[in-house]
Parts: C-alpha cells; sequence; structure tokens
C-alpha cells in the first residue's frame, strides 16, 4: 500500500501528464482563436503555484539551490537564461504588441523555473524515477489516442489536415522523451519489465509516425539514433541489451512505413517526405517562402527585432517590402490566405524578434549548455548513466526539430518537457565549485528570495493566461448572441481584456455587416487585420464594405495595400480592376488584369467573372472555354468563393 506521500505524488504526476497534452481535449472555443496561446501555460501555472505553496516545504531551498547555483557552468548558464528573459521584457518597449513581448517573457520566465526545479527535484530521493514515469504515461496517453484515432477515422482525405495538426503538436515532445523511454529499459531485471518499457517507448515513437510530421520522424531518428551510439560508445557494459533495442526500433520504423505505405490508403511519414503523398500546396516551399520574409525581417530589425511573439504581426510588413524588392519572385504567390504566425525555424523566429543582442544572448546559452556536457563527457563518460545520454539525445532531437518546425519552443508543452530533459541532463554533472559566499551567509533571506521567484513567475503567467482565457470566452459568448447590441459589447470586453485578440474585432465586423452597418464595420475590419488577421479575404471584406458605403476611393486603397502584400493574387487583382471600373478607370483596370492574367491567365478570368457576372455565369464560361477560364471551384483562395454564394452581396 502507498505512503500518501507517494500517492499525492503519483496524483501530481497524473496531473501534471494531463496538463502537457490538455490541448488534445477539445473545449467551446470561438471561431477565430487567439494567435497567442493560453490553455496549457494556465494549467500549468496554476499546478505549479500549487506545488510551489504546498510542496516547497519539502525542498530545502537553502541546501538545493545552494548546491545548485555553486556549480559555476549552471551559474553561466542561469546568467543566460535570464539575460534573455530581460531583454525579452525589454523590447516591450518597441514591440508592435507589448502584450505578446510580456508572454513571451512570461513563458521563457517559467522555462527556467522548470529547469532550476527539475534539475533540484531530480537530486532528491526518487525524483528521477517519477520524471520517467510522468513522462511514460505521456508517451501512453499520446500513443494510445494517435492510434485510437486513426482506426476509428472515417475519411483519412477529409480528417489528414485535422489529424496532423492535432498530433504535429506533440511530436516534438514524443522525439525529446522517446530516448529516455528507451534509457528505462537498460534497467530493466526481467525479460516481462523490458518488454514493458519497450512498449511505452514504442508508443512514443508511433505517436511521432502518426503525426506525419517530416521534421520530427527525421530529427526523433537522429535523436534516438544518437542515444545508442552514446550508449555504445561510452558504456560498453549495456551494449548488447542497447543493439537489441535498436533493432526492435528499427524493425517498427520500417515496418510501420511500409504497412502504412502499402497496405492501407493512408500515407507513411516517409511518403511525404519523398514527396510521394503532399495534399495542398508544398509544405517545404511554405517554409523557404516564410524563412525568406524572416530574413528581410531581419534585415530591416536587425538590432533589436520586432519584439517577443510579434513574429505574426510584422510579417505582413516585411512581405511587402519583399514583394516591392523582388516583384518577380514566384514564391510571393504563397500563402496569401494563411495566417503566419511562426517561423518554422527557431533561430530564425528569435533572431527576427530579438534582434541581434537576441540571438546573440541565445547563442551564449547554447554554448554554456554545449561546454558544460562535453566537459562531464570527457572527464567521465565511463561513469555517466544512461539517463544522462538520453536526456542529452533528446536534447538534440528537440533542437533539430526546432530548425523546420513552427511549435518547438512557441508549443509550451513542448517547451516543459525540453527544459525538463536540460534539467534532468544537468542533475547529473559535478561541475566545479565556485566560492558563493552569499550561500554561506544569509540563507534565510536566500531561501526567500527563492521561494519569492519561484511562485512570483507561474503567477505573473496564470494572471496573464486568465486574461486571454477570459478574452476568449467573452468572445464566444458574443459570437453565440443573438441581440446585435449584446454582441459587440461581450466583442469589445474581450478586446479589452486582450487587446491581440483580432477574432474579436472581425466577430464585430461579421456581426455588422450581418446587420447592413457598413460604415461601423470598417474599422473593426481595419484592426482585425492590425491584429494579425491581414489575409486577402478578410482585406476584400473590407473592400467590400467600403464599397457598400459608397467610398470607393477607400475601397481602392485596401485593394492596393492588398495587391502590395500579395502582388500575384489574382483574386486581389480581379477585386481591384472592378472597383476601378467602378470609378471610370478603364485603362487602369486593364492594367491590374493584365498583370494578373500574366501569373495565371484561367485564375484571374474566373475570378473576374464570378466577382462581375455571378457564379453561375462564371461557371459557364468556364465550361465552354476552359483554356481562358477557371472554374469557380478551382478558383483560389478557395474560402473566397464562399462569399459570392449570395448572390445578393455584390455591388452592382
Amino acid at each position: 500500500m502507498s505512503s500518501p506521500s507517494s500517492a499525492s505524488r503519483n496524483s501530481a504526476i497524473f496531473l501534471l501528464a494531463l496538463i502537457l497534452i490538455s490541448p488534445l481535449f477539445s473545449f467551446p472555443r470561438p471561431i477565430n482563436v487567439s494567435s497567442i496561446p493560453w490553455r496549457v501555460e494556465l494549467f500549468f501555472a496554476a499546478f505549479i503555484v500549487a506545488v510551489v505553496i504546498f510542496g516547497s516545504r519539502q525542498i530545502n531551498f537553502e541546501l538545493n539551490f545552494g548546491r545548485f547555483i555553486g556549480s559555476l557552468e549552471v551559474r553561466g548558464l542561469l546568467f543566460g537564461f535570464g539575460s534573455f528573459v530581460a531583454w525579452s521584457l525589454v523590447s516591450c518597449l518597441w514591440a508592435g504588441s507589448w502584450s505578446s513581448a510580456l508572454h513571451h517573457t512570461f513563458v521563457w520566465g517559467n522555462y527556467i523555473l522548470v529547469f532550476v526545479l527539475t534539475c533540484v527535484f531530480a537530486k532528491i530521493g526518487g525524483g528521477r524515477s517519477q520524471i520517467i514515469r510522468l513522462f511514460a504515461c505521456v508517451a501512453i496517453f499520446l500513443g494510445i489516442l494517435a492510434v485510437f484515432d486513426f482506426a476509428t477515422m472515417q475519411d483519412f482525405t477529409v480528417q489528414e489536415g485535422t489529424l496532423r495538426i492535432r498530433y504535429a503538436k506533440f511530436a516534438e515532445l514524443l522525439i525529446t522523451i522517446a530516448p529516455l523511454l528507451f534509457a528505462v529499459g537498460l534497467f530493466s531485471k526481467t525479460k516481462l519489465k523490458f518488454v514493458g518499457v519497450l512498449a511505452v517507448a514504442s508508443a512514443a515513437w508511433i505517436g511521432v509516425m502518426l503525426s506525419l510530421s517530416k521534421g520530427a520522424f527525421i530529427a526523433g531518428t537522429v535523436g534516438i539514433m544518437a542515444f545508442f551510439i552514446f550508449v555504445a560508445l561510452f558504456r560498453p557494459d549495456h551494449r548488447i541489451r542497447v543493439a537489441c533495442m535498436g533493432a526492435c526500433w528499427l524493425v517498427l520504423t520500417v515496418a510501420f512505413q511500409t504497412g502504412f505505405s502499402q497496405l492501407t490508403a493512408i500515407p507513411s511519414t516517409t511518403d511525404y517526405i519523398s514527396g510521394k503523398h503532399e495534399s495542398g500546396p508544398s509544405t517545404s516551399d511554405m517554409r523557404i517562402y516564410t524563412w525568406k520574409v524572416a530574413r528581410k525581417m531581419i534585415g530591416t530589425n536587425l538590432i533589436l527585432g520586432v519584439g517577443g511573439d510579434n513574429f505574426g504581426l510584422a510579417f505582413n510588413q516585411a512581405r511587402e517590402e519583399l514583394a516591392a524588392q523582388n516583384p518577380n519572385d514566384p514564391d510571393s504567390a504563397i500563402g496569401e490566405d494563411y495566417v503566419f504566425e511562426r517561423a518554422h525555424n527557431e533561430l530564425i523566429q528569435i533572431a527576427a524578434e530579438l534582434g541581434l543582442f537576441g540571438i546573440l544572448i541565445f547563442t551564449m546559452m547554447v554554448v554554456a549548455a554545449l561546454a558544460m556536457f562535453a566537459r562531464e563527457i570527457w572527464q567521465r563518460s565511463l561513469h555517466l548513466s544512461p539517463i544522462f545520454y538520453a536526456a542529452i539525445a533528446g536534447v538534440i532531437a528537440f533542437c533539430a526539430s526546432s530548425l523546420f518546425s513552427s511549435f518547438s519552443f512557441r508549443a509550451f508543452q513542448n517547451g516543459i518537457v525540453f527544459f525538463m530533459l536540460l534539467g534532468l541532463a544537468t542533475s547529473y554533472l559535478k561541475g566545479r565549485r565556485g566560492r558563493f559566499s552569499t550561500l554561506n551567509g544569509s540563507r534565510i533571506y536566500i531561501a526567500f528570495g527563492l521561494r519569492t521567484i519561484t511562485i512570483l513567475m507561474p503567477v505573473m503567467l496564470l494572471i496573464f493566461s486568465v486574461t486571454k482565457a477570459a478574452s476568449q470566452y467573452t468572445l464566444l459568448i458574443g459570437e453565440r448572441s443573438t441581440d446585435l447590441e449584446t454582441a459587440l459589447a461581450f466583442f469589445e470586453s474581450a478586446s479589452k481584456l486582450d487587446q491581440d485578440n483580432p477574432g474579436a474585432e472581425l466577430a464585430a465586423a461579421g456581426s455588422l455587416v450581418r446587420e447592413k452597418q457598413w460604415p461601423s464595420a470598417v474599422p473593426h475590419f481595419r484592426r482585425s487585420i492590425d491584429g494579425g488577421y491581414g489575409i486577402s479575404l478578410i482585406y476584400s471584406y473590407m473592400a467590400n464594405a467600403q464599397e457598400m458605403t459608397g467610398d470607393l476611393c477607400s475601397a481602392e486603397a485596401t485593394l492596393r495595400e492588398a495587391a502590395s502584400i500579395f502582388p500575384r493574387s489574382t483574386f486581389i487583382r480581379a477585386r481591384l480592376a472592378i472597383v476601378l471600373e467602378k470609378q471610370g478607370q478603364m485603362e487602369e483596370a486593364m492594367r491590374q488584369l493584365a498583370i494578373g492574367r500574366s501569373y495565371n491567365l484561367q485564375q484571374t478570368n474566373g475570378w473576374y467573372s464570378v466577382i462581375k457576372d455571378g457564379i453561375l455565369n462564371a461557371h459557364l464560361k468556364a465550361t465552354s472555354d476552359p483554356s481562358y477560364y477557371s472554374a469557380p471551384p478551382e478558383l483560389r483562395p478557395q474560402d473566397a468563393i464562399y462569399f459570392y454564394n449570395d448572390e445578393k452581396v455584390r455591388v452592382d
């Protein structure tokens, strides 16, 4: 029978595992959600506050933190972390959204807290085994849920996007913990326990493969193989068992990839990597174009950056500058209906958001960690636990994935697991001891300061996340309201609670449009665009509202702004041409159509026909002359076609 303390720890592990996978669970949500995540942050911050308040007495802050900070290497690493958080906080001064920069600061502050608490907790009796239990729970949950979703889905072609997004955000988490779960098998004393551990590790790897994430699959392969190589090189006493594990992992991987590709209608991850299966626009092309825009953003804001978590807000401006610089770049046609929130490369995003200073600080942190671990391996390689090597391999896998992933540290659950692995690896280091006299003097004050920091950081994140959650659910109530005035009051409250919630402004604009209050809708459209929803369709909505008020000059200005951001958008070129025609600017209208036709003749003519003549007539024209007109279902962006299903919205 377990003791009360053991039962409470097991309950805490189970609860934390649920928090880490909480994005999987469905909650009521508004149509247009905020670009700044809050759910895991809120749950985790509340959890940490409770642990620190009710469980801090079990941790001797003076002794354990004193030992931890006494290492010169750790103090250097903490200095780097602290500098990075401080610079993120300072970026609030010039960021387009100070609130987003503050979110970035709070998130990274809590990452440091996770790192420190994990390192300290790992040195307490049974701490490491409980950390491993946490990761095992997460792997089992995610693996089973992924298998269940794939086994019960009706049509993969319909659910492909949903499933890939649903599990891709956890792929980095799984590749980070997978080597650690395999490492546990080296300590199994019976074959039954070995098989059980191997099953848990396999569940994590199956979850990665079912995410269909190319980057995670490659990075996970690198991480797991790095673990096998580390153990084979530095721990010869475990070579036979690690060879057996490696063989099992290889068989599972090959069987899974071959089976999906040959025996089912579901493509394997290797099918995506090879290009055999690619639905919609190439994700590789999207990444390359995002990096192009990000490089432009970095060049324009080289020293300071655009501010923490402000990448999405600054994207359109950099995109416009790049289009003006390279007007013939065919990649500028990519993603006119896509909200670019992240750079798909953590290093590039940090450089764009925090500038030269930010990336230098981050590089210093990486170099310090590498030097710390390399020195320990050089001196004590034969004496370090396989768990240490597994933690290093997981960190390597995460870093490799971060070069291609849009989630990485931007998905809070992934960052938590990364810093837990980093803290776990650090807990094995002896390091060089430095004189830290203050620890020997005022231990009571130091302990009080440490407790204050460990409470303050999650409390700030908790308060911030609560306001985000309140804004989202206020917006949801407004969307469900049938009375316009009531709905607008909720939308206004949602915007006040969270100024970085463009969904509230877009919802207000939509409600006003439905009531034909066109002039009132225009400023809400404007604020939604400035808040991060600057896609071609929203620009078109705003221009339509301006048209309905008779303000054709403003509609033209709106569409010209859109054309400068999306120069190869045949939809925007056709929209602009028709507005120019209504003003009698026939020559300029023909020029805009000519520009669109030079990019894609059928798409431009198809959009022009849909907007000017209606969907039915456009369909007839496409049927009679498909070489000159694209049919309405073939037009891109496809979401824009729904606007013209209602013939009443056209301005004749």
